[in-house]
């Protein structure tokens, strides 16, 4: 994904981030596709050996399948404050039954958020804008 399509959204007024339906779009446009790309870049390098760590180097992957010796868990209570602080509203970053009613607008132009592309996000953010303020002017 290119930084030009977030900036470009900001330059030509159709992204404000001070606006809650419109971060929750984005949100919902592009966390897949940012998702996928650091899952991509994640996997295509290796960890560097190093002498003084606890847990060996190689691929992520690889080193997922690692005894829990090299695992830590997210402390629930942590986790709890940081949605809290960064105004999230669920475990995701915007409404369950907001992802829902996108999903439903989606499905009329017969895509999935699965579907969303490099290439298509933005329209699909403009449309679901478009779609979503007719229908949600105060609500979110």
């Amino acid at each position: 994904m290119h930084s030009g399509h977030c900036q470009s959204l900001v330059e030509d007024g159709f992204y404000d981030p001070t606006i809650t339906l419109q971060r929750h779009i984005a949100a919902y446009v592009f966390e897949p596709l940012l998702r996928k790309e650091l899952h991509e870049f994640k996997n295509q390098h290796r960890i560097r050996y190093n002498r003084r760590a606890v847990c060996p180097g190689g691929v992520p992957d690889d080193l997922y399948t690692l005894s829990d010796d090299c695992k830590q868990d997210i402390d629930p209570d942590v986790l709890a404050f940081l949605l809290v602080k960064y105004g999230c509203d669920a475990p995701g970053f915007y409404p369950e039954e907001f992802g829902a009613l996108a999903s439903h607008f989606l499905a009329i132009i017969q895509l999935t958020q699965d579907e969303i592309t490099p290439t298509n996000c933005r329209d699909i953010y403009c449309y679901l804008l478009g779609m979503l303020s007719s229908i949600l002017p105060h609500k979110y």
